[in-house]
């Protein structure tokens, strides 16, 4: 989801760019404005949402994660280009792709949702498998 809101939450700039929200210190908060949001309307729908958050990754997931670095730094190759070039739509797709969920990201988010009063979980690993466990123990209602 942090990704999510980081790519999703956004404004545009005067020149049609899109760029995440920031606070005045220049620190992204399009994830906490997406968190927020969310966590508001579940609990407004009577639910009470527990969020689980990835560990680190498996070993197995190291050729996705290279893979991804490849695209990312592509991705800042071709930002550079098409900021050069003026290319409005393309700055934007590249600027989803040059986004990353950083540690700072996840403990703002666990913070956040801590003063919501909303419990969060540090996976060991993955948190799919994480909330998978706890569905088959009956600890939560839905995934």
């Amino acid at each position: 989801a942090m990704y999510q809101f980081l790519i999703a939450v956004r404004a545009t700039d005067s020149s049609g760019v899109a760029v995440a929200l920031r606070d005045a210190s220049g620190n992204d908060t399009s994830h906490l404005l997406g968190f927020f949001w969310r966590t508001i309307a579940m609990i407004k729908a009577g639910i009470r949402p527990a969020y689980v958050f990835d560990g680190k990754p498996p070993i197995l997931k190291a050729g996705e994660i290279a893979n991804r670095n490849v695209r990312r730094a592509e991705g800042e190759r071709i930002m550079k280009e098409a900021e050069a070039d003026g290319d409005v739509e393309l700055m934007n797709k590249m600027s989803k792709r040059t986004t990353r969920v950083t540690k700072t990201h996840k403990e703002e988010c666990q913070r956040l949702l801590m003063l919501m009063g909303v419990p969060t979980i540090d996976a060991p690993c993955e948190a799919e498998a994480q909330c998978a466990e706890m569905t088959k123990r009956g600890l939560v209602d839905a995934v």
